[in-house]
Order: structure tokens, then sequence, then C-alpha cells
């Protein structure tokens, strides 16, 4: 819970923005709420495409606002997510199926259970994924910014290691 202290802190590091939504914000996380109803600007419900854009067990490369999202029909329901497989960036729109709820990128193998999120088998890194919803036939997912992946840069993971 914010005291006196927090309030005196806050005001003084961040006198510009005291009014408006960085000020709600920070009250907002200091007494644990979340910010989903203040989202104003570019960030909050974006539409990504119609329902039956999307097949089935298909996934669909869409833009939104500059950012590259994948949309992908499980049967069940769709996921939004960033167009590359968090292992070595191989694009999803491209090497990415489906069978069973299951999202495999065709590289090498990597799977996530698109119902609960869960990592299936070998896979090391959890899929990240935007909240979607549908309202009729529109899907609409919440996108406050990209999402992106952390990668090894000292190249271990390189396709070319044995070259």
């Amino acid at each position: 819970m914010a005291d006196l202290t927090d309030v005196v802190r806050f005001r003084a590091v961040n006198r510009s923005f005291c009014s408006g939504i960085a000020h709600r914000l920070f009250w907002n996380a200091k007494i644990g709420l979340t910010p989903v109803a203040l989202r104003g600007g570019n960030m909050g419900w974006k539409y990504l495409c119609d329902a039956s854009e999307v097949g089935t067990n298909t996934v669909k490369l869409v833009d939104v606002d500059g950012v590259s999202v994948l949309v992908a029909n499980y049967g069940t329901g769709f996921r939004a997510m960033p167009p590359i497989c968090p292992h070595m960036e191989e694009p999803l729109a491209e090497s990415g199926v489906i069978a069973n709820c299951i999202l495999t990128c065709t590289k090498h193998l990597w799977a996530w259970d698109l119902q609960n999120l869960s990592m299936i088998g070998e896979t090391e890194k959890e899929l990240k994924t935007y909240e979607v919803k549908q309202e009729g036939s529109r899907v609409l997912a919440l996108i406050d910014g990209e999402i992106t992946y952390d990668f090894d840069e000292d190249g271990e993971d390189d396709d070319d290691f044995f070259n």
C-alpha cells in the first residue's frame, strides 16, 4: 500500500506526469489494480481479421499498426502471437503447423498446446501471446506494443554451427 513517502517520491521524480494516465497507473500499481481500463492512445483492443479468414488449424500473418502478429485458429479458439518461433527466429507463418490444438515449428519441432500454452516435448521457451477475444466474426487482440523474444547473441544455437 502506498504511503506519504511514496507520494512525495512520485511527485518529485515525475512532476510533469503527476496528472492523467501516469498518475493513475502509478496508484493502481501501488494498490494492486491492473491498468486495463486505463489503456488509451494506440493501446487497446485491435482488429486482427475476421474469423472466416483463418481456417481451422491454420495461421494468418497480419499487420496491426506496424506490429506483425500471427493469428492461429486451433479449432476451438484463436491465439495471437509474434510471427517467429522463440527458438531461432523461424517464421511461423511458413513453418508453423497446427494439429490437435498443438502448434509445431517444423524447423526444430518445438511445440505448444494452444489451448493452455503448455510446452510440448523438448520445447524450452514459452510461447508469448497477446490476449485475444472474438466479437461476432471479428478477432481482436489486446496490443500494447510488440512482443519480442530474447535470442542468444553468441551464436551457440546457430544453424550454421557445423559449417
